[in-house]
């Protein structure tokens, strides 16, 4: 297990704690914890998101001033895309992916209730240590969905090789980056592969989300054109391929 799996395994163990001390001995504060708790996440997730915004804002901004090298319109891409017969099975893996991320939410929402009349009872008594006892096997048992789950969408982005598939509608490529829809790096571009597919209309390569500032994981970005082979040999002089 990696570092930050371990910082996020103790940190849901704390938080775990945290949740049956409250129920446990301040019921009273029950609505403030949990407004607390969600107000934190809100905080981290907006963080994080302004972290990835500022940077690719400073990426596009740099790409910009360089020299035009090669761009694809809309009409291209989408053109190139409706040709791709393949990339149905593409969008449905990731959506699956999401779907799974989004999984141990609605379980725990079904749940919550009858599994806590069966583990703490329907009227636990306040200040005792059978109910703590009771709260922390039933936030444990709802953990070990979560985590399992996590865990199982791991193994499904490492079989896939990515976490997010990218496609920009329509972008540009200067001397010093690439910009598109939702989409701005510079050159050069630190990846694993890249790769030029011209039977399906694209030339790709694989970023890790940490260097877009949006944390872990592997973003695959897909570039459709009528060229692949043209915008390959733009890129190919521009990218680091990492370990190779």
């Amino acid at each position: 297990m990696r570092f930050r799996g371990i910082v996020q395994y103790l940190m849901g163990q704390c938080i775990l704690l945290g949740f049956a001390t409250v129920n446990t001995w301040f019921p009273h504060y029950w609505f403030y914890f949990i407004l607390g708790y969600f107000l934190l996440m809100i905080g981290i997730m907006g963080a994080q998101s302004a972290k990835a915004l500022s940077r690719q804002k400073r990426a596009k901004s740099e790409a910009s001033t360089g020299k035009r090298l090669f761009k694809a319109k809309l009409s291209e891409v989408n053109q190139a895309m409706m040709k791709d017969v393949k990339l149905k099975e593409d969008l449905k893996a990731q959506f699956s992916t999401i779907f799974v991320m989004f999984l141990p939410i609605m379980i725990i929402f079904m749940i919550f209730g009858p599994l806590k009349d069966v583990i703490v009872g329907a009227n636990p008594e306040p200040g005792t240590l059978r109910t703590f006892i009771g709260y922390i096997v039933l936030y444990e048992s709802l953990f070990i969905i979560s985590f399992s789950t996590r865990i199982a969408a791991s193994v499904n982005v490492r079989r896939r090789g990515f976490s997010m598939l990218q496609v920009p509608s329509e972008y540009i490529v200067t001397d010093k980056g690439i910009i598109g829809t939702n989409v701005a790096y510079t050159f050069p571009i630190k990846t694993k592969r890249l790769e030029c597919n011209e039977d399906r209309g694209f030339v790709e390569f694989d970023i890790t989300l940490a260097q877009s500032g949006a944390g872990g994981g592997v973003t695959r970005v897909r570039l459709y054109t009528r060229r692949p082979k043209d915008l390959y040999e733009i890129l190919k002089g521009r990218v680091i391929i990492e370990g190779g």
